[in-house]
């Protein structure tokens, strides 16, 4: 049964694969990355690609045909938005052929970290006193960092930030200023990121919650 599905996949058609698994690093003030699944028809008849479907809004897919000749090549584009994205991120295209066949591709992206929150949330309890606490933001390794704004989605909680090492570290203050019930927010800190040449502008985005115990 094996033999026989194996003939008829050599007789007719199907797409051979480069590479189902695609990695690609981002550059610090890449907004988009693009991964490309290359492929060849293997087969001694045309394939034509019936649907292809992304995993996200977040990805746009180019195509320039839908059908291939035997011995033919082509590719499938992939364009993923990132700039709202940190660390390792997966996305998937499905595609479906008119032979039957249904492929899973997945680009695994890895976007820089431009700096470590430590600690990486706030609390506070509203039975105690409210003081300033503090966020030590430091640079990744061969990255530099310079802070342009801090700011709170809501006015009970005030922000501010000093460079304690040039380029390297900042340390974020906040603290509550109306103490009038539970909130849950969070503390932006925009950096000015560079890696060479290269610069961006991201956001460190700090978890805060004022609540009773």
């Amino acid at each position: 049964m094996l033999n026989l599905s194996l003939v008829l996949f050599s007789l007719f058609g199907g797409l051979t694969w480069q590479d189902e698994n695609v990695s690609v690093k981002a550059d610090v003030d890449a907004a988009f990355v693009r991964a490309d699944f290359r492929f060849e028809n293997k087969g001694k008849s045309p394939v034509k690609i019936l649907d292809v479907k992304r995993s996200c809004g977040c990805q746009t897919i180019k195509l320039k045909k839908m059908e291939y000749s035997p011995g033919e090549s082509g590719k499938i584009e992939v364009e993923v938005k990132v700039e709202d994205m940190v660390g390792i991120v997966e996305r998937t295209v499905t595609v479906k052929t008119d032979d039957g066949d249904e492929k899973n591709l997945t680009a695994k992206i890895t976007v820089p970290k431009p700096a470590e929150a430590v600690p990486g949330n706030l609390s506070w309890s509203l039975d105690k006193p409210a003081a300033a606490k503090q966020v030590k933001i430091t640079a990744t390794k061969g990255i530099s960092i310079r802070p342009v704004e801090a700011k709170c989605r809501h006015t009970a909680i005030a922000a501010d930030y000093k460079v304690a090492e040039e380029g390297q570290v900042v340390i974020l203050t906040v603290e509550p200023k109306d103490l009038g019930g539970s909130l849950l927010s969070e503390v932006a800190l925009t950096l000015e990121v560079r890696e060479g040449k290269k610069k961006a502008k991201k956001e460190i985005r700090i978890p805060v919650v004022l609540d009773y115990d």
